[in-house]
């Protein structure tokens, strides 16, 4: 089943932020600001809000790691170049720290940020980005006064779209809660408390490091005790060898997940139902090797 097939609440907001954007496509625009998003799920926020007055570039390509990097001097100049810089924050992109704190103030909006020493994926929470959309308008408008009013259109029509988009995700998903679900770690952390689903079992419940002995084996009984787990991975990770000794004997269902670079979608909403769709697929595949229909 897939959460876009039929008519919800999430169409209707949909049209309704195509309405929003006419008038700003009615009348003769400004030369766009130019604005930098670290990551392409908080540019789809970023177009949201500012529409065609503003020229978004994404700081780092497809398949970096927000959590080790180096700029280039394209990226360091892109940044140098921005009216404002949307980034997630100190605990997830840590190299970009002490740069973003040189910019002068009102031109840096930080998803998060708090540095709690772990990473976080704030992007997957709507309510984190409703509040975000609501900040990134009121820089927008400091920066751009005359497309003040515009801004603040658009991000309340986002706000409000969110709040919908969370309830019907969490009615959809609801019926798989107590399917199992495996990831090598826990690359969706801010998803499941917005979802109301429970967390999943980790592999690595510290990315950078290995597991223990204890912690391994302890898994691997819970996956052979479960009958059937979705095992959720992120696009492009190879499976290996600690992930496959963990399965071994455990009847699983294997899906990819793009969380980093959702290239393709018209919004942050769409990208978000996007998530919700292949985690959906994985449950239920492993829901019906399990025997299990929905209820």
């Amino acid at each position: 089943m897939s959460l876009s097939l039929r008519p919800s609440p999430m169409s209707r907001w949909l049209y309704a932020l195509l309405l929003c954007w006419l008038p700003g496509l009615a009348v003769a625009a400004p030369a766009p600001l130019p604005v930098v998003a670290t990551l392409e799920p908080l540019a789809l926020l970023l177009r949201d809000v500012g529409g065609e007055r503003l020229q978004v570039r994404v700081l780092l390509p497809s398949g970096a790691s927000p959590h080790h990097f180096a700029l280039r001097p394209s990226q360091r100049a892109a940044l140098d170049e921005a009216a404002l810089v949307f980034w997630g924050g100190p605990a997830l992109e840590r190299p970009l720290a002490a740069l973003l704190a040189q910019r002068p103030a009102g031109t840096v909006i930080a998803l998060d940020a708090v540095d709690h020493h772990h990473e976080s994926h704030r992007w997957l929470e709507p309510a984190a980005m409703a509040q975000a959309a609501a900040r990134l308008a009121d820089a927008l408008a400091v920066l751009d006064p005359e497309g003040a009013a515009f801004y603040q259109q658009r991000a309340q029509v986002v706000r409000e779209g969110l709040v919908q988009t969370e309830a019907a995700m969490r009615q959809q998903l609801a019926p798989w809660r107590d399917t199992p679900l495996l990831l090598d770690h826990d690359f969706l952390d801010a998803f499941w408390p917005a979802m109301g689903l429970p967390r999943p079992w980790v592999i690595r419940p510290h990315p950078e490091q290995q597991p223990g002995s204890a912690h391994v084996r302890a898994l691997a009984r819970q996956l052979g005790s479960a009958p059937a787990v979705c095992y959720l991975r992120e696009t492009g990770a190879p499976m290996d060898a600690l992930a496959a000794r963990v399965m071994h004997g455990a009847v699983v269902a294997t899906h990819e997940i793009n969380v980093l670079a959702p290239v393709g979608h018209a919004s942050y909403a769409a990208y978000l139902l996007a998530v919700g769709q292949q985690l959906e697929a994985c449950l239920q595949a492993a829901a019906g090797m399990a025997g299990k229909k929905k209820p």
